[in-house]
C-alpha cells in the first residue's frame, strides 16, 4: 500500500467517523457544574431504610456514563439507568437479578433548576413484584 492509498484511507475513515451517525456519540452530555441553574439527582439514602437501597447511575437517555452516585443536569426530561447496590445475603442478589424484568433499572424524571432528586431502589418482598427490584423517585427537596 503506497501513501497515497493509506492518505485517502485513512480521509475516508476520518471522514466517516464525522458522519451524523458516528458524530451522534460525541454529542454533549446533558451535565453540568453544581448551583442553582442545576437540578441535583442523588443515588444514596440519607438514613438507612428497610427495602430502599442505593443506586450509581450508569446512562442517561440511553448513553452510557462512568458509574456516578450523583448527577448534576440542566432542567428537562430523562431516562436514567441504574445498577442497584443492595446486599440481600450472599444468595439474593445473583438470583434476584436475573429475573428481573426488562427496564427494572429506569426511570424518567422530570428535572427543574434548584430542586434535589433522590433515585433509590425499592426491593418488594411480597405482592406482584414479590423478589423484584424498581427504581423510585424516593424524595424532592426544593
Amino acid at each position: 500500500m503506497t501513501i497515497r492509498h493509506l492518505y485517502i484511507l485513512l480521509s475516508l475513515v476520518f471522514a466517516v467517523a464525522l458522519s451524523g451517525s458516528a458524530f451522534g456519540q460525541f454529542e454533549r452530555l446533558p451535565t453540568t457544574s453544581p448551583g442553582p441553574h442545576a437540578a441535583t439527582v442523588f443515588g444514596t439514602p440519607s438514613y438507612k431504610a428497610q427495602d430502599l437501597y442505593e443506586v450509581r447511575f450508569t446512562a442517561i437517555n440511553g448513553r452510557q456514563i462512568s458509574p456516578r452516585e450523583a448527577l448534576w443536569l440542566e432542567p428537562g426530561t430523562y431516562e436514567l439507568t441504574v445498577s442497584i447496590r443492595a446486599d440481600l445475603g450472599t444468595t439474593g442478589p445473583t438470583a434476584l437479578r436475573r429475573h428481573q424484568a426488562p427496564g427494572y433499572d429506569t426511570i424518567e424524571l422530570e428535572l427543574e433548576a434548584g430542586k434535589q432528586y433522590h433515585v433509590l431502589a425499592r426491593y418488594h418482598r411480597s405482592g406482584e413484584d414479590a423478589g423484584q427490584f424498581s427504581v423510585i423517585l424516593h424524595r424532592v427537596e426544593e
